[in-house]
């Protein structure tokens, strides 16, 4: 038995650096594409605690495989109405199949597709948390190679293992974590990278063009502001997935500027273009090139190649995403390495087991919070992202103030300033409490739900002339009233007339309740 975890993907960079340099050009489809709602909502948790299942021996996995198979020859038949297996048409190094596989990606039902927006529909992130775990059975009457016993995968956020292994089948089990701890800075500090890691910074030629004076300022923008490099790691692949649509055609060219240009490509162009602008924004990154169970996904029963990304965090290692769905870490789907038969005609991909850790209800899945983005009319809903525990960021508000400084005159001592509250979740709205202890100052509203406009009067009756602070106190109802936002309010109490008002747009950020 081997265990497939732990060790960094720097040991085994030049075995699993993704598809092959050079023949990424020669690539034709993605083995499966549309993400039914949501490969995380897919995954709804079972009873039980992953982490008090005991790992199978050797010897009983062998005797499960041998029962397994039983059923997974049944459903090769069924799938292939008995018709015999194709010779390996080649294309990969080791006699692994052309990246052109037959089976096209095909549309999900009504009900559990994502359909494309209309109008003016936000564009969300969604933050999750908790560990998933997968076991699947891969069988192929002609044998399964590719996933052998010995070959160690393991990343930040994905632990790969073989749990048992015969001629014809494979029992595997993939274990995903939402969540990231890290605490890297960013920009990043470059000269502290492993040198085996710094030549994913470096742009491909016709391929990941990572130094394309219009990748390099969109990495720009994105980036701007930002000091964490998660933070960064999510602003692109936001921005992916956003704009760029998918390719139904299968027609459109998928190196990174094309992606850029055409703003639609396969999950290779999802790939590049974000790869590119990671490494634009000095973010190591590099493609990863794998097999796609059903699970969650349009693609037959014997799975589909599929492109994805690992990002390097200098505090973590590789950590894995999918530009197409999400941001930090991948769905159970995703076979890493994949395997020479993946998308062959015979090949079985049947998920046997789903768990999940004490974390999820059932009901939430494991769904922490949403918020929205700038972006709108999006090709999709939105994004799913890694929970990030350092980052105390939870639900968003956000405050306008008519005015930032009130000028009144003393003969002529009271006024109205408007409040605007604006929700930025996408869940429901966001509860709110606003207070104060400015004598000066009283809110129209005590409380309220989502975006408001609040009026604070301001009575500055039998006080004398001089500059006065106010505060008040915005704060998130099912939270604690320290995590809220505290909102100055300037008085300037004269004999005289001030200048015109000005504008106050101040950003405000609530802590998750708990």
């Amino acid at each position: 038995m081997a265990v497939l975890r732990g060790r960094s993907m720097t040991e085994t960079a030049s075995n699993h650096t993704g598809w092959p340099r050079g023949l990424g050009r020669d690539w034709r489809r993605c083995g499966g594409e549309l993400a039914v709602f949501g490969p995380v909502l897919d995954n709804q948790p079972t009873e039980g605690d992953p982490r008090e299942r005991q790992v199978t021996t050797s010897v009983l996995g062998v005797l499960r495989i041998g029962i397994l198979l039983l059923v997974a020859g049944l459903l090769s038949v069924l799938a292939t109405g008995g018709a015999p297996d194709p010779a390996p048409t080649g294309g990969w190094p080791g006699n692994q199949p052309a990246l052109d596989v037959a089976a096209r990606p095909v549309l999900a039902s009504p009900d559990g597709a994502r359909p494309r927006l209309q109008g003016d529909s936000p564009f969300c992130l969604s933050y999750y948390t908790g560990t998933i775990r997968s076991t699947f059975v891969i069988s192929n009457p002609g044998g399964i190679s590719g996933l052998e016993s010995s070959e160690v995968y393991g990343l930040a956020n994905v632990d790969q293992r073989v749990v048992a292994q015969s001629a014809t089948a494979v029992e595997l089990e993939i274990a995903v974590q939402r969540y990231v701890d890290t605490h890297a800075q960013y920009p990043v500090d470059l000269g502290s990278l492993p040198q085996n890691v710094r030549e994913y910074l470096l742009p491909e030629d016709g391929w990941i063009q990572s130094d394309d004076p219009e990748i390099v300022a969109k990495a720009g923008e994105l980036a701007s502001g930002l000091t964490f490099q998660v933070e960064v790691v999510e602003a692109i692949l936001a921005w992916v997935r956003a704009k760029v649509a998918f390719d139904y055609t299968s027609s459109l060219p998928y190196d990174a500027l094309s992606t850029f240009h055409n703003r639609s490509a396969l999950c290779g162009g999802f790939a590049t273009l974000s790869v590119a602008l990671m490494r634009a924004a000095d973010i190591p990154a590099r493609t990863r090139l794998g097999c796609l169970a059903n699970e969650g996904w349009s693609v037959p029963i014997q799975g589909g190649w599929h492109a994805w990304v690992e990002t390097y965090y200098p505090d973590l290692g590789w950590v894995a995403s999918d530009p197409q769905t999400t941001a930090n870490f991948v769905d159970t789907s995703h076979i890493f390495g994949g395997f020479h038969q993946c998308g062959q005609v015979g090949t079985v991909i049947s998920r046997t087991q789903h768990l999940s850790d004490p974390y999820d209800d059932g009901a939430t899945g494991g769904l922490l919070y949403s918020t929205r983005t700038p972006y709108t009319n999006a090709p999709w809903y939105g994004l799913d992202a890694a929970h990030v525990p350092s980052l105390d960021r939870g639900l968003q508000l956000r405050v306008t103030s008519s005015s930032q400084d009130v000028s009144l005159l003393v003969s002529s001592p009271v006024d109205v300033l408007a409040v605007q509250i604006e929700d930025l979740s996408c869940q429901s709205d966001t509860p709110w409490a606003m207070s104060t202890e400015t004598s000066w100052l009283d809110p129209g509203l005590a409380t309220g739900m989502g975006s408001a406009t609040v009026p604070v009067s301001i009575d500055a009756t039998g006080m004398q002339p001089g500059t006065y602070v106010g505060t008040i106190n915005l704060f998130d109802a099912q939270s604690d009233q320290a995590t809220g936002l505290a909102v100055d309010v300037n008085l300037q109490l004269t004999g005289q007339p001030q200048g015109p008002l000005s504008s106050l747009f101040l950003p405000v950020v609530l802590s998750n309740p708990t």
